[in-house]
């Protein structure tokens, strides 16, 4: 973290108290969002039309869908080499958490079939 201009002391290793969480900002939400929204439209993902929360991308045989609800992501694709390099891409510009295999996302249980399908109730 820097110190916030006009705000600057000689010192460097002062460390400043937040009286507030960030988190509680209204306006940090909406620019963590517009800051993903640019990330992945710079990585050449689309948004869907009718669904602003589903992002996509083509590229001949890579095929990539992601889905953002809040704070929450889901990336898929046919290839898992294709995820893990989207995920560390990602990760550089934003902190990660990986939750692992699907088993829940907006009130959807999600439940791997022995076909490789999902299953979604």
């Amino acid at each position: 973290m820097t110190q916030f201009p006009r705000f600057e002391s000689s010192n460097k290793a002062r460390v400043w108290k937040l009286r507030k969480s960030i988190y509680g900002l209204k306006r940090v939400p909406g620019a963590w969002f517009d800051k993903l929204k640019y990330t992945l439209s710079y990585l050449s993902f689309y948004s869907y039309k009718y669904d602003g929360s589903l992002n996509y991308y083509f590229a001949s045989y890579v095929i990539i869908f992601l889905s953002i609800y809040v704070d929450d992501i889901i990336v898929s694709s046919k290839y898992s080499q294709t995820i893990t390099r989207l995920t560390s891409i990602l990760n550089q510009h934003f902190a990660l958490k990986n939750l692992g295999e699907l088993s829940y996302f907006i009130c959807v249980d999600a439940h791997r079939a022995c076909n490789g399908g999902l299953h979604l109730n």
